[in-house]
């Protein structure tokens, strides 16, 4: 199957390694070079789907964080046990202790889970900054409980459980250590990188992705587009009757960068769209974690799934013709009047 991948920064190399080798992967950035700028917030936890891409194209990930620089030791002893509260509705929510709602603040999470103004300001807040890039009067505490979940052991049990969580930052750019890895993975499976293409517009037939347009006329045909854009830049490129019609496509154009606030959870799209033919990938697609590296590498496995479910059949063998005078009730066909 032909793929046409638009945007060559983290999250168009990253569904680029994870389709290499089963498809004809192409990649169109339209600037230089490949690789894009770093990916925020930059609190990350265990990121089983970005160890993965980084390990499947052979790039360093040793380096790549540091420890998150959050200890229990700045709180007091009444403020750690009751971080039991927090343990329990993260592993083990109940009707006394629930998830987190996306419509809820994580300032009133941190009221209804019981922590202490002095938690807040030794842990919470800051915590809350690096994590989701916004403050926790506005950030929606459903993303912040996700980085907590995902930086918790397999079966966290008692306190100790969050001396054991990984929490780390982002502390190099991926340029060096992911970009050129990445690239050289897809052109040694047959994949082929082109830069400086200025993608004009996506190619929508009937409501099906048939491609894209180059400078406004040169025509790139592909089974599948992948479009690893910001929404900002994605919105444009879609066809003026499709862009009026969907209201997908509106809500793409309304989707703004405050990604992490309450309540904006639900407004993040997903890797399908409703175009045939035609997906996302990127750190804001809607994947339950907040818009870090993490959720570019799980949206990266999301395209990946799809184009599977996308191959078209293959085609049928021809049936061999019954001889004699036995006819299969099947090939009969009703007489026109």
């Amino acid at each position: 199957m032909k793929i046409a991948v638009v945007g060559g920064g983290f999250a168009g190399l990253a569904a680029c390694a994870r389709l290499a080798g089963d498809h004809q992967v192409t990649l169109l950035e339209r600037r230089p070079l490949v690789g894009g700028a770093r990916i925020a917030p930059r609190l990350l936890g265990r990121a089983p789907s970005l160890g993965a891409l980084l390990s499947l194209v052979g790039a360093e990930s040793e380096r790549l964080v540091e420890p998150a620089p959050f200890s229990l030791a700045a709180l007091s002893w009444g403020d750690r046990a009751r971080l039991f509260k927090i343990l329990a509705a993260l592993v083990y929510p109940s009707a006394r202790w629930p998830q987190a709602s996306d419509f809820e603040t994580v300032e009133r999470w941190l009221d209804r889970v019981g922590q202490s103004e002095g938690a807040r300001r030794a842990l919470w807040r800051p915590l809350t900054l690096e994590a989701l890039d916004e403050e926790s009067t506005a950030a929606s505490a459903k993303l912040l409980e996700a980085t907590l979940r995902e930086s918790l052991p397999a079966r966290p049990a008692s306190l100790g459980s969050w001396k054991e969580a990984a929490l780390g930052l982002l502390r190099i750019g991926l340029s060096e250590n992911f970009s050129e890895r990445a690239a050289r993975y897809l052109e040694q499976r047959g994949g082929r990188i082109v830069t400086a293409a200025r993608v004009s517009a996506i190619r929508i037939v009937d409501h099906v992705a048939r491609g894209v347009i180059l400078d406004g006329e040169t025509r790139v045909d592909a089974d599948l587009v992948i479009a690893a854009v910001s929404p900002a830049a994605l919105a444009p490129l879609l066809p003026d009757e499709a862009r009026a019609s969907e209201r997908w496509c509106q809500g793409l154009a309304r989707l703004g960068p405050a990604l992490h606030r309450a309540g904006a959870e639900g407004e993040r799209p997903g890797a399908r769209t409703p175009f045939s033919g035609l997906l996302l990938a990127g750190a804001f697609v809607r994947t339950g974690l907040p818009a870090n590296l993490e959720s570019a590498a799980r949206a990266a496995e999301q395209c990946a799934e799809l184009a599977r479910d996308d191959l078209p059949p293959e085609p049928e063998a021809p049936r061999p013709q019954p001889t004699g005078a036995f006819v299969p009730l099947g090939s009969l066909r009703r007489a026109a009047p």
